[in-house]
């Protein structure tokens, strides 16, 4: 343990970094696996790709998944509002847009087979917490997708966390359905 204080003392950048990416793993963990950690009954934000539209659904799939409006997949969104309007729709914003990749979905997948869930918890919360590292974000105008634990990714949850839509710096509200 002593070693790794001093290695991340002598790394003041490097230390920052897997700050930033613990954090989006936290953000990750809360919005995009509760209800499937609580049995799948939870609701959700997701975003229909063809529609540029934000609709509630089951957390029961894993996105990117399909919707009837068009070839492009739905996928999670995370939803805020400038100031305390949650239920308010049009005054939500869209901070950015999350999917797990193939291996990610696969990985869920695997923890979904241990039955009973609940006399397998750690192997489940191992395949769980891998499954998580194994999701990417962008901007909802964006094209590229970059990983979660990426500098970029920092970058995108930065900007989304920085500023309101009038360009004013705001307490900001992140929405659950």
């Amino acid at each position: 343990m002593g070693a790794l204080r001093e290695w991340l003392s002598r790394n003041p950048v490097a230390s920052g970094v897997i700050v930033a990416v613990l954090a989006v793993v936290a953000i990750a963990l809360i919005f995009t696996n509760t209800g499937r950690r609580a049995g799948g009954q939870a609701k959700g934000f997701f975003y229909d790709m063809n529609k540029g539209q934000i609709f509630v659904s089951s957390t029961e799939e894993t996105p990117p998944f399909n919707v009837d409006s068009g070839p492009e997949p739905a996928v999670s969104v995370m939803v805020y509002t400038c100031g305390d309007y949650c239920d308010q729709k049009d005054k939500w914003q869209i901070a950015f847009l999350l999917r797990y990749t193939d291996k990610g979905k696969d990985l869920i997948a695997q923890a979904g087979t241990y039955q009973p869930a609940a006399a397998h918890p750690q192997e489940i919360s191992q395949l769980m917490l891998a499954a998580d590292l194994e999701q990417e974000i962008k901007t909802a105008e964006g094209d590229k997708w970059v990983s979660l634990s990426s500098p970029e990714s920092i970058d995108i949850q930065k900007t989304a966390r920085s500023t309101c839509p009038d360009g004013t710096e705001t307490q900001y509200t992140i929405c659950v359905p």
